[in-house]
């Protein structure tokens, strides 16, 4: 399940993430870095997050 989330920042107006929650016992946190050639939403960056929240590890992106 992937949820969408906006965070406040000092420098800037919002930062947008999104949270890939795992399905059954969670085994861990992770945080996907995309830099700046990608995105959030990018296909890398959702196939790597959404197949280890699969694997128990929740990932903000």
């Amino acid at each position: 399940m992937t949820e969408d989330v906006k965070l406040k920042s000092v420098v800037s107006p919002e930062l947008a993430g999104s949270i890939d929650l795992p399905e059954g016992e969670i085994r861990g946190w992770g945080i996907f870095v995309h830099g700046f050639t990608l995105g959030k939403d990018s296909p890398a960056a959702s196939r790597v997050s959404k197949q280890l929240a699969r694997e128990g590890i929740g990932m903000l992106r």
